[in-house]
């Protein structure tokens, strides 16, 4: 695998970006070599989709570890398929949920400040009516 993320990263510049990797696993040799390893390439988009979420920062681009970590997982029957991309899914929700409970906390925050600063005053108007 290390082989073949070398010769579509042609520029040599540590990624791979959707075009190179698309005219790569579409030439005929080697979409043949990854299908005899159970990796789906019929499409190719999503594929490269995959892998660049492999890591906790997809960019639009793959690198060399996320490229043979993914065709690792990848490799086999779809229930791997399914697995990764049950995976990756999760990466973002779980992103988009700790994103969600940082700005609920941060408004409980805000409320419980206003509050607090509101009790000292209700409480001395309170006492120079009694």
């Amino acid at each position: 695998m290390k082989a073949i993320y070398r010769e579509m990263d042609y520029e040599k510049k540590g990624s791979v970006h959707w075009a190179q990797f698309a005219e790569y696993i579409r030439h005929h040799e080697t979409g043949h070599y990854l299908r005899s390893h159970g990796i789906m390439t019929h499409d190719a988009k999503e594929l490269f989709q995959l892998l660049d979420e492999m890591n906790e920062d997809p960019d639009g681009t793959v690198d060399l570890e996320s490229f043979v970590l993914g065709m690792w997982r990848l490799s086999g029957n779809a229930r791997g398929t399914d697995l990764c991309k049950l995976e990756c899914q999760f990466r973002k929700r779980a992103s988009v949920q700790e994103a969600r409970l940082e700005d609920i906390q941060s408004r409980l925050d805000q409320i419980v400040s206003t509050l607090l600063l509101a009790s000292p005053k209700s409480l001395r108007i309170e006492e120079q009516k009694g």
